[in-house]
């Protein structure tokens, strides 16, 4: 079951739970216009078996044999955290070098060259992973280290400034660079939960508050 992690009230609470709360909450604000903007068709064992953040979903996987994949780059610091969740680790990669498997291995974490073709599970916890030509591997979850796509197509259109992962760009203020467009939570960073993005969307809130107030006192002197 995918569920909330290190967010103090909602810990364990489901996607649906929180997204229903809210939605709630928000209506009744009459200012408020509540846009379902949800993605669909990440897979599916997405979130549920299959996950990106070894901080989030290691620890109810610990002892499990954990699986890793991705870009060379990801695959030593995600595999050094999940080290801390379980003793059974594999990283499948077939691009790392002589010297990043040693010190993997060092560490106890095999590395498996051979290519992933399927993920076996029952839509809610995933069981194996199906290679090509060789036994299935049980597992207990697999995390995928990648950089995400953020969803950045309304402050694309809107002008704002992107980096070169697509993050919109902003300041400490949350201000993106389009005058009167604040931005928060993932679509600004790779480095972003529920409890990062409450944090942003106080700073966001208080800053645009801040700005229509000082715009109608500046229009009234």
């Amino acid at each position: 079951m995918f569920h909330a992690h290190g967010l103090i009230t909602q810990d364990g609470a489901s996607p649906g739970d929180i997204i229903a709360a809210a939605e709630k909450e928000l209506n009744k604000y009459p200012t408020v216009e509540l846009v379902d903007d949800r993605v669909t068709g990440l897979g599916e064992h997405w979130g549920r078996g299959v996950f990106t953040c070894a901080y989030c979903d290691g620890f109810e996987h610990g002892d499990t044999h954990l699986a890793l994949t991705g870009p060379t780059f990801f695959v030593p610091p995600i595999a050094r955290i999940l080290t801390g969740w379980s003793p059974h680790v594999t990283a499948f990669s077939n691009d790392l070098d002589a010297a990043v498997r040693a010190e993997l291995g060092a560490h106890g974490v095999n590395v498996d060259e051979r290519p992933i073709a399927r993920l076996n599970g029952d839509g809610n916890t995933v069981s194996s992973l199906e290679l090509t030509d060789a036994p299935d591997v049980p597992i207990g979850a697999l995390f995928v280290a990648e950089w995400p796509a953020p969803n950045n197509q309304l402050a694309v259109e809107l002008g704002c400034a992107v980096d070169e992962h697509g993050y919109v760009d902003v300041d400490a203020m949350k201000r993106t660079t389009v005058p009167d467009v604040w931005a928060i939570g993932d679509v600004t960073s790779l480095r972003s939960n529920m409890s990062m993005s409450i944090t942003d969307d106080v700073l966001a809130a208080v800053d645009c508050n801040t700005a229509l107030l000082d715009r109608d006192w500046n229009e009234t002197t």
